[in-house]
């Protein structure tokens, strides 16, 4: 490549370093140890999108902005810093390069016995081994070479996210999607009203005797005198993204291969029932309900704005997990709870009334418990069904039998997906999962009132369900089932 006019060789018998040269290996780094990681765990997880219900181009140019927009954005400051002072573009480059490489090498150190150490100690071996890629860069010319070639990263990772990752099918759909499916002749001669909670273990539940203890939950005893209980049912997957498609469609969804869309499930209980009856569904994480039927979408969306900050919000909280050391990764909120709203603030110091107002719209659980019940409260017809997947008693723990929000002196001391060995803080957290079921069991007694007032109860068909459970016991995974939870 062209020298840079007028500078001289910048290393020892090698070629000077072109203008050209920083910025294809500025693009080159910036990718490797930034973009790609991030959108690697995103393209392995589309529930990160559809639990925002984020329309196709929000993915697309999430993408876009963070693939080739971010490292264009840093190969632009270094050719223009070049363009003020060969040695200020130089320096600039220099440090993205250490910057990058202690990224990168701080990601590999993750993987390593090392991950233990504190996380001052792997800064500074990420520093230096950064600080070695630059000095390595400016003295061996073939290390040059290799990061102009790797300058076509950004192409190489979109081309995954988007065709190959399974988020890709939130971006092209699915050809199953192709063929309407055929709604089935259904004569509809009942309401039918089915609620989905979800992290709910029916273990919460039930006394020695397997029976529901009616005296803390009035309401799910109640449901189960009048109808009938399935109490030795038990989940199909330990994820909402696999068991509610199964749920829905009948058919054990496999792991990791399919998107919880109408476009990767269209056979389900919606088109089932789509041509005979009114469809209102109210979709948490899954968007199984294709606008055919649900016109309008089952999902709430956001305008554009509110929306935007929410997954910049999160954005930067997946990006400190994916390429800060574990330590400090683990003061961050965690990203395993929860599908969205990892960086919604819940101290009690934080008292920003606008930030409040916009929590409470894109993250309070009670407001789709409040505008479900709104649903029925009318005489129902024989044709109307009513669906909720519910976000209860999902941790966060934090709600009061009444519906009070409360901020808990002691966060459950889960960091990831395995809980503490203190079996005082753990039994604090059972106590406040308790805690919020009995708000759940008064939605459910809300429900059969609302049903009884309006005439419906006796003749609807009301179904209540989970989707999987959540174990809570010291030195215990939360989520996966093991031989002892």
């Amino acid at each position: 490549m062209t020298g840079h006019p007028g500078v001289a060789a910048e290393e020892r018998g090698g070629d000077p370093v072109s203008r050209v040269d920083l910025a294809l290996s500025a693009v080159a780094v910036t990718t490797i140890a930034v973009a790609q990681p991030i959108l690697d765990l995103l393209g392995r997880t589309p529930e990160f999108f559809t639990a925002r219900a984020a329309p196709t181009v929000d993915v697309v140019l999430l993408a876009v902005a963070l693939g080739l927009g971010l490292p264009l954005l840093v190969a632009g400051i270094v050719l223009l810093s070049d363009v003020v002072s060969h040695r200020a573009g130089v320096a600039v480059h220099a440090v993205v390069l250490v910057a990058s490489g202690a990224l990168l090498t701080l990601q590999v150190l993750r993987r390593t016995p090392l991950s233990d150490w504190p996380g001052w100690a792997q800064i500074a071996i990420a520093l230096a081994a950064g600080a070695a890629l630059t000095i390595g860069y400016h003295r061996w010319r073939p290390a040059r070479r290799l990061l102009d070639y790797a300058a076509v990263a950004p192409v190489v990772v979109l081309v995954v996210f988007a065709v190959i990752a399974p988020t890709s099918a939130l971006i092209w759909g699915s050809p199953a999607a192709a063929a309407e499916p055929v709604a089935l002749p259904v004569e509809p001669t009942a309401p039918v009203i089915m609620i989905v909670f979800d992290e709910f273990p029916v273990a919460t539940l039930i006394d020695e005797q397997g029976e529901i203890r009616d005296q803390d939950f009035p309401g799910f005893a109640r449901l189960a005198s009048d109808g009938t209980w399935f109490r030795n049912a038990v989940g199909s997957h330990e994820r909402t993204e696999e068991a509610l498609p199964t749920i829905l469609s009948g058919q054990l969804a496999p792991l990791d291969e399919k998107v919880p869309t109408a476009a990767e499930y269209p056979e389900t209980l919606f088109t089932l029932l789509g041509g005979s009856y009114q469809v209102s569904a109210s979709e948490s994480v899954t968007e199984l309900c294709p606008p055919t039927v649900c016109v309008g979408g089952s999902r709430q969306r956001l305008p554009a704005g509110p929306r935007w900050r929410s997954l910049a919000n999160d954005m930067s909280v997946v990006a400190g997990h994916v390429l800060l050391p574990t330590q400090i990764a683990a003061e961050l909120p965690p990203i395993d709870q929860s599908w969205a709203g990892f960086g919604v603030p819940k101290t009690q110091e934080d008292w920003n009334l606008n930030r409040r107002f916009i929590d409470h719209v894109e993250a309070d659980r009670r407001l789709v418990v409040e505008e479900f019940l709104d649903e029925i409260d009318h005489p129902l017809a024989a044709d109307e069904l009513h669906f909720a997947h519910l976000l209860l008693p999902h941790s966060p723990w934090d709600l009061l039998p009444d519906g009070k929000r409360y901020v808990p002196a002691l966060l459950p001391p889960s960091e990831s997906t395995t809980w503490s060995g203190d079996a005082w803080l753990v039994e604090q957290a059972y106590q406040r999962h308790l805690v919020q079921v009995v708000y759940v069991d008064t939605v459910v007694g809300e429900l059969i009132d609302r049903l009884e007032r309006n005439g419906t109860y006796d003749d609807a068909l009301v179904v209540v369900t989970a989707d999987h459970g959540v174990a809570v016991r010291p030195r215990t995974l939360r989520r996966i089932i093991a031989d002892d939870n």
